[in-house]
């Protein structure tokens, strides 16, 4: 493959790749054609739809087209043989594609070929991050990439309720731009919270299914987060079922109400792939018919199972321990190696489980994979805590500020990758949108350095020539936090720097 490709660019059908520390060549693409192949799926669609939209958002004018002008700049976007390419993977992996932009006979010449329509989808994501925008110009680097993703799973929980600090207050149209902004990095999977009981559940119901179905039209993985934490409304009563407690799954009647609830949104939702059902945080009724938990809620998982597939054969059912502690966890793996149930697609690796990632795949029969579940958004009493923070910032900050922790992150994000199929982030909304972005990154290729993520990051966002300067904003972020306020030499600096941003950059 490598012969090929030196042999490729020697006969100048491909450009050469930029060497570290040398300028890079730039080559025009304000005005483009995005050509699609006859056939296109309805994803090679949305990607190509994704494509002109964020580029033109960032002063572009690029228009969607079946097939390539006699002049001007051109962007061949599919999925194969269905689009000109220069070369051919030997073996194309899943979500794979590959990149080429070069200038020839004097315009600009872009082929984005997934080796599926994901695939697609994360070539035209590639090509928004890559832009250099602002200042009446629009860009891209000249270059040939051929990538596929490291982990299979790459994802973020976005729920709909009052407890985050944003998702609550979108409709359709701010999800659809959120989701298209993560899949610029390789986001392949959405998990939603079906429920909340601050909610009318008709609402719910209908909003969530509305979410699937976007989701699903961008090609990616449907995901729920849905606890055993169900709480009785007032009008139903019976055997487990009191209003305002948790229905008791140890009653028939109660039973019945989870079952039945669960029936109903699998029933109506079109779109799942997979459905984690955690053990705790928070887990279900407490009551002495219920207890041990962990008795109670494996038997309740199997059941939920069978419902599930019903409905979405191929959708995968995923359980957490967490919470168990002791005799619970010991319970918990026993079912798992002597039962090797069929209704498990594997097993989740979350807050307040009490063991690591290591324990967790050591104790766990090799058959089921482990995802990871982590939190991203808080930085006291949680998962991944800031290292010795000052009580200053504890005590005026609180648990969910603003955070920007590229380097933490990414480390976290590599350190448990070989035991693990990947992640899909627990995220309470906006505050934590960089770590998004570093976890889908990382998961995507491990071997990619925190920095260069966040120079895409800015660049995507602030634009070329805000870039640098934000770039170094945000590490002095993430160095204010690593020592005493008292005496700190990053804060000044900090704060310094994002005034003249604010100032140069109103809007």
């Amino acid at each position: 493959m490598c012969g090929m490709v030196a042999l490729l660019m020697a006969l100048g059908l491909l450009p050469t790749l930029p060497v570290p520390g040398q300028s890079e060549t730039l080559v025009d693409c304000a005005r483009a054609s995005v050509v699609l192949r006859t056939g296109a799926s309805s994803i090679e669609a949305k990607a190509a739809q994704m494509l002109r939209d964020e580029v033109n958002k960032r002063g572009g004018r690029w228009r969607i087209a079946t097939k390539a002008p006699a002049a001007g700049n051109v962007v061949y976007l599919g999925v194969g043989a269905g689009v000109r390419s220069a070369t051919r993977s030997l073996k194309p992996l899943a979500e794979g594609y590959r990149l080429s932009i070069q200038q020839k006979s004097g315009r600009t010449v872009v082929t984005a070929t997934g080796n599926d329509a994901r695939g697609c989808m994360f070539a035209a994501g590639h090509i928004i991050r890559l832009l250099r925008w602002g200042d009446g110009r629009l860009r891209l680097p000249a270059l040939w990439v051929e990538t596929a993703p490291a982990k299979p799973m790459r994802g973020h929980q976005l729920g709909w309720r009052p407890t985050a600090n944003s998702y609550d207050r979108w409709g359709l149209k701010e999800y659809e731009q959120y989701i298209r902004d993560l899949i610029v990095w390789g986001t392949n999977a959405i998990e939603l919270i079906p429920f909340d009981s601050a909610y009318d559940r008709e609402k719910n119901l209908r909003f969530t299914c509305a979410l699937a179905d976007l989701i699903a039209s961008y090609g990616l993985e449907v995901w729920l987060w849905y606890p055993a934490d169900d709480t009785v409304p007032e009008g139903v009563r019976g055997d487990g079922l009191v209003p305002g407690q948790l229905a008791c799954p140890s009653q028939s009647d109660g039973r019945r109400f989870l079952l039945d609830r669960r029936r109903e949104l699998f029933s109506r939702i079109r779109h799942l792939d997979g459905v984690l059902i955690p053990g705790g945080d928070p887990s279900g009724c407490q009551c002495e018919k219920c207890t041990p938990w962990v008795k109670t809620f494996l038997a309740l998982a199997e059941e939920i199972a069978g419902i599930v597939h019903r409905y979405h054969p191929k959708a995968g059912v995923w359980i957490s321990n967490q919470g168990f502690r002791d005799t619970d966890n010991d319970t918990f793996y026993a079912y798992l190696r002597t039962r090797q149930p069929d209704w498990l697609a594997g097993l989740v690796h979350a807050p307040w489980a009490e063991e690591t990632v290591a324990s967790m795949r050591g104790r766990t029969p090799s058959r089921y994979p482990i995802r990871q579940y982590p939190d991203i958004c808080h930085c006291v009493r949680c998962q991944y805590p800031v290292p010795d923070w000052d009580q200053a910032f504890a005590a005026t900050l609180g648990r969910e500020p603003v955070i920007y922790r590229p380097s933490d992150h990414a480390h976290i994000a590599r350190l448990f990758q070989p035991l693990t199929v990947g992640a899909v982030t627990y995220s309470d909304g906006v505050t934590d949108d960089l770590n998004k972005v570093i976890w889908s990154a990382i998961l995507w290729d491990p071997g990619r350095s925190d920095k260069a993520v966040v120079e895409e990051y800015t660049r995507c966002f602030f634009g070329e020539r805000a870039a640098q300067d934000a770039v170094r904003g945000i590490y002095l972020l993430e160095a204010n936090w690593r020592r005493p306020v008292l005496g700190s030499p990053t804060i000044p600096k900090a704060f310094a720097l994002w005034q003249r941003l604010e100032k140069a950059y109103p809007e």
